[in-house]
């Protein structure tokens, strides 16, 4: 018998602990691959308890946290868990991730790992290529998510257009401002004397109306703060408006701004809408000095056309030092599955998506749902919601509007799938305000999304019944006191509700 009395630090103790998590890890995801799996965790689990001690714990301790963890997470194998933009793991993908853990190593400068730091780079160019960019003329980094992507790239953008803002902060923006041939004629007293045109200019962000927040937290974080973001207009799908940005990047210079940073987008949360980055782009070329940054839920890359490659170490490209060399995730995920295959997992989802359009609007009257706007091109997303039902007595009897209606229904829909079979989220619609069932089309596996859509369909009616009929299932006195303030708006009520139903467990 091999000896218990072995250092907790040894290659030994690697290989005992991965060989008692490896039956709990594949046998939780088997288990959300049944047919009766829920999305959710069970809600009836008792509270969550938590505790660290002077003492170490043993081995069986940590394996109990473990499955603990896995009981209390969602399970994404379960093919259905639409509530966010990503789904189940990509197996070689936890490889990749074993790998990396296992070597503790970082990928930001080659002495660290030469062989992570060169597949970031491997990586940025084979992506430049895909987009149709010269790779020699063309740089990135891996970064954690579009929030991190946004702030970096407006870092380099400032870096890149004030000289002096990577020395000076701030300070050295607007000294750089001043320097500038626009404000020469500008005395710096018009400030205090109240003139429209000021003597130091405001470095000014422009992107859609219904961008991502994370936005202005950069501009915050890159010390311009959120008020030097200029929200544009958009259409009815989400798209900005390239007429409407053009007049406020004019407007901004004849009222002595500094337009920086136009930010695009490509795919958005709620609708997938794209924006024309083409004529954004052009925008930015007529001689308005801006630069244009995608933000892409789906993809991100630099537009730049300096040489970015030439004389960069990793270790200058963010703010941080180490970086965990995630990319060699992505390479294994590349080369597991081919351009190929990636691309016709897009292509499936994106038919998904389209089937449901067409179900929805086919048995419109029968399933008494309507979609919401759909963008051109569409893309991954789906949004529907109830059709109200003709003078509802729910809102004649309440003093309950038709949208206030149909608003406390979706929300209602939403509350009664948490901890069934699926995870769908809602969302308000961009100008309409309105709240709609927002569906995430993924190449996943089982076609379950008209076995959703019925069960809306279901549900809904219901709703307006139970909200009618005043039903203790839902109460309109907390529809009216927790949702109706909240109509309208992209805050959450669902912290203040409970399941509308136990549903029937075929359901779940």
């Amino acid at each position: 018998m091999p000896s218990e009395d072995f250092s907790r630090f040894s290659s030994k103790e690697l290989e005992t602990l991965l060989g008692q998590i490896y039956e709990p890890l594949t046998q939780w995801a088997k288990a959300g691959e049944r047919h009766g799996a829920s999305a959710h965790p069970n809600p009836q689990a008792a509270p969550i308890k938590l505790l660290l001690e002077e003492e170490g714990c043993s081995r069986q301790e940590i394996l109990q946290e473990v499955e603990e963890a896995l009981r209390r997470s969602v399970n994404p194998w379960t093919g259905r868990f639409w509530e966010k933009l990503y789904s189940r793991p990509d197996p070689v993908g936890i490889a990749g991730d074993i790998v990396v853990a296992c070597s503790n190593a970082s990928g930001h400068v080659e002495s660290a790992n030469p062989y992570f730091a060169r597949v970031e780079t491997f990586c940025v160019r084979e992506l430049a290529k895909v987009f149709g960019m010269d790779p020699d003329l063309s740089d990135g980094v891996t970064m954690p998510g579009g929030s991190a992507s946004n702030t970096l790239a407006l870092q380099t953008c400032l870096i890149s257009r004030f000289p002096s803002f990577r020395i000076e902060g701030v300070a050295g923006l607007y000294s750089d401002l001043q320097r500038h041939d626009s404000i020469a004629s500008c005395a710096p007293s018009e400030r205090s004397t109240g003139h429209e045109r000021r003597s130091v200019k405001k470095v000014l962000v422009f992107a859609s109306e219904h961008c991502h927040y994370s936005i202005e937290q950069s501009a915050v974080a890159c010390g311009l703060g959120s008020s030097s973001v200029i929200k544009v207009a958009g259409d009815e799908g989400g798209k900005m408006s390239v007429d409407c940005l053009a007049q406020a990047v004019q407007s901004s210079l004849e009222g002595g701004d500094a337009p920086l940073f136009v930010c695009a987008t490509a795919g958005m949360t709620v609708l997938g809408t794209f924006d024309d980055i083409r004529a954004i782009s052009s925008v930015c070329e007529e001689g308005l000095t801006s630069q244009l940054k995608v933000e892409a839920l789906y993809l991100f890359h630099s537009v730049s056309k300096a040489n970015l490659a030439a004389g960069f170490d990793h270790a200058t490209k963010t703010l941080g030092c180490g970086r965990r060399p995630d990319a060699f995730k992505f390479y294994l995920a590349w080369k597991r599955h081919g351009s190929k295959g990636f691309g016709e997992r897009i292509t499936q989802a994106l038919v998904q998506a389209e089937d449901l359009r067409g179900y929805i609007l086919l048995h419109r009257d029968s399933l008494a749902l309507e979609l919401g706007p759909v963008p051109s091109p569409p893309f991954l997303q789906v949004c529907f919601r109830p059709l109200a039902p003709v003078k509802s007595p729910a809102a004649l009897a309440n003093g309950l509007s038709e949208q206030q209606l149909l608003d406390a229904c979706v929300l209602q829909v939403h509350c009664s799938f948490q901890h069934t079979r699926f995870a769908v989220d809602f969302a308000p619609l961009p100008q309409l305000g309105r709240l709609y069932i927002r569906y995430q089309a993924q190449q996943d596996i089982w076609r379950l999304d008209t076995v959703l859509v019925n069960r809306v369909s279901s549900t809904a009616c219901s709703g307006f019944h139970t909200m009618g009929s005043l039903s203790t299932r839902m109460p309109i006195g907390k529809i009216s006191l927790n949702l109706l303030p909240m109509l309208g708006t992209k805050e959450s009520a669902f912290g203040k509700l409970e399941s509308a139903e136990d549903y029937d467990p075929v359901w779940r």
